[in-house]
């Protein structure tokens, strides 16, 4: 085999060596991008859920305040019914 032969293998094996780690740090870093990807749309679905379940517990929240309100207002009522009807003179 002559020089040239020599140089022309040695270029041919050092240019698959090249490829194959590219290949390698390429499907590495593919991948890692996928895992990542994973992770945040995971994430995220887990973000969705805790927003969904927090927009319940304040709707719950606001019902329950005006729950609340109406029963506030109704004892209100009854209270002032009563000094009325006992002929009691209440707040004005």
């Amino acid at each position: 085999m002559s020089l040239f032969g020599i140089f022309a293998l040695g270029f041919i094996a050092g240019a698959v060596v090249v490829g194959l780690a590219f290949c390698v740090v390429l499907w590495r870093y593919k991948f890692e991008n996928g895992r990542m990807s994973r992770a945040i749309d995971s994430m995220e679905a887990q973000q969705r859920q805790l927003d969904k379940f927090r927009a319940k517990l304040m709707r719950t929240l606001l019902d329950s305040n005006a729950a609340l309100e109406l029963a506030r207002q109704e004892i209100e009522k009854l209270r002032d019914e009563k000094l009325d009807a006992w002929d009691v003179p209440g707040e004005m």
